[in-house]
């Protein structure tokens, strides 16, 4: 991308990036035209919200939409370039990752920072549906790593396997999961790790109540997001402790055998994603181009014209649009 962002004085700032761009309001989405259940080998199940543009026609351009910690299809970010997609005429699959959203009562387990199988299975189960479309992935924050991941794994195998997967967008992806907890325990950032916990144990409460398990867990309530990744991510997936699974789930050792076209986006002032792994990579990515920015916070990239301006999400709509026309 040639294009820079270079937000005034009032916008600077890794906290005044991130809660604004998290606040402010955007055009979003409407009402999905369909619904998909994806059934997973272990018997869980994901939901895909599909929204197709006026003017698409079968066997147009589509892409999938991978939410963050703690979202879903309906989280605003995932709206938004919902919008901005089928503007382009690019129509959208929202999912909703292993026990998110409406998939909530459908999983027995929630998803991880690393479940690229469970992608693998939206990916195939769409590309069946859709056997013509052009297809693009286009993930945010643990989202996108899930998805850097995906394509990591798979390297070569991703051409052939998914001859039209075309192209990957990736913003602000936590490819070192280990060194995003870290972060997000430090005193600046306990607003965000405080906001992210509640909502995960709220949800894991009503999971377990959902599946008829009497007790959450012995002893305190987890202080921490590695404290809750080591009492019930790590257990619920067959790691020993949160540090097996953050070594399994980061994408940052993967990253130079992906083939699938792609653009990862993150910021140098983002509070809790580390940006250094990616920019000690920029140089050997590959398939990928690695766009480093001063500002943005984590998803903000708030810019000003007359009022706020989202400098990031267009550019993401326009990168994917080139991936999926060449």
């Amino acid at each position: 991308m040639n294009k820079s962002l270079r937000p005034p004085w009032f916008l600077r700032g890794a906290h005044r990036q991130t809660l604004v761009g998290h606040l402010l309001p955007g055009t979003r989405i409407g009402q999905p035209d369909r619904r998909y259940f994806v059934p997973l080998p272990d018997g869980d199940t994901l939901v895909l919200h599909e929204n197709l543009p006026r003017k698409w026609v079968p066997g147009g351009p589509m892409v999938i939409l991978i939410h963050g910690l703690t979202g879903s299809h309906d989280s605003g970010t995932i709206r938004r370039l919902a919008h901005q997609l089928c503007g382009a005429n690019i129509a959208c699959q929202r999912l909703d990752m292993r026990g998110a959203g409406d998939g909530f009562a459908l999983a027995k387990k929630s998803y991880n920072g690393g479940c690229s199988e469970d992608l693998d299975a939206a990916i195939s189960y769409i590309s069946k549906i859709h056997p013509g479309s052009r297809l693009g992935v286009m993930g945010v924050s643990l989202g996108a790593n899930v998805a850097l991941r995906l394509a990591g794994v798979l390297g070569e195998e991703a051409l052939t396997r998914f001859p039209n997967w075309c192209g990957l967008v990736a913003m602000n992806p936590p490819v070192d999961l280990g060194a995003c907890s870290r972060l997000l325990a430090l005193p600046q950032n306990r607003l965000y790790e405080s906001t992210f916990l509640k909502a995960l144990w709220k949800s894991e409460t009503h999971r377990r109540v959902l599946l008829g398990k009497s007790s959450l867990h012995s002893g305190p309530a987890p202080t921490t997001l590695r404290q809750f990744d080591d009492m019930v991510t790590a257990p619920s997936w067959g790691f020993a402790n949160a540090d097996a699974y953050y070594e399994w789930g980061s994408s940052i050792k993967l990253l130079p055998n992906v083939r699938v076209p792609g653009w990862v986006l993150t910021a140098r002032d983002d509070p809790f994603v580390d940006h250094r792994p990616l920019q000690a990579l920029a140089p050997k990515s590959g398939a990928l181009t690695i766009d480093i920015h001063d500002h943005g916070g984590h998803m903000g990239y708030l810019t000003w014209n007359r009022g706020f301006h989202r400098w990031a999400e267009p550019e993401m709509v326009g990168q994917m649009g080139q991936f999926l026309t060449k």
